[in-house]
């Protein structure tokens, strides 16, 4: 992935929207755009264009309100708080072994 993004993401000649913050954990990448939801719609294009074995998926904010690995990213003012995420489950299961 570090080739990947220097290649594409981060070499201004590939590429006209380096994004203001960009941070990875292993596959999952935390990115701020600041270019508009148009050309966000460019660049995850040109993102799945690059390498047929990496493909790229989005999650956006809802209610100011991101899930990051297993935070809660909550955009507050001028800054972002971080809890607990969990995801909703249907049931209530118990393994009894």
């Amino acid at each position: 992935m570090n080739w990947y993004e220097e290649e594409y993401i981060f070499n201004p000649m590939r590429n006209n929207f380096i994004p203001f913050c960009w941070e990875r954990q292993k596959d999952d990448v935390y990115c701020l755009w600041q270019f508009g939801e148009e050309n966000h719609k460019k660049i995850l294009l040109y993102l799945n264009t690059n390498e047929k074995r990496i493909q790229w998926t989005q999650e956006t904010e809802k209610e100011k309100t991101l899930p990051f690995l297993d935070m809660k990213l909550t955009r507050v003012k001028n800054t972002i708080q971080i809890g607990i995420y969990r995801k909703k489950i249907t049931h209530s299961q118990v393994l009894v072994l």
